[in-house]
């Protein structure tokens, strides 16, 4: 499956945890993220500044309902695929 969660920080540099929730969740988040540096699928929180739990917790949740959905609907086509091969054999 897809990737929910993936942090980063390098010994060398610590001025901030990277965040990759990828591109859509950050446009969907926006409004939230305005205190932050963001890039196209990333999200940087400065190292000496708490995380903000609640806001990850969501955006975490939000990734894992996607993908759960996502992998509902490969199940169903299988399905529905397996029954029309079924009912139409040739």
């Amino acid at each position: 499956g897809e990737r929910v969660l993936h942090t980063e920080r390098t010994a060398a540099a610590q001025i901030h945890i990277g965040f990759y929730p990828m591109p859509k969740v950050i446009d969907l988040f926006k409004n939230q993220l305005k205190d932050y540096e963001l890039s196209k699928g990333t999200i940087r929180f400065p190292y000496d500044k708490p995380l903000p739990v609640k806001l990850l917790t969501e955006i975490v949740k939000y990734r894992v309902n996607a993908n759960l959905e996502k992998s509902q609907l490969k199940l169903a086509s299988r399905k529905i695929k397996s029954i029309a091969k079924k009912s139409n054999p040739k």
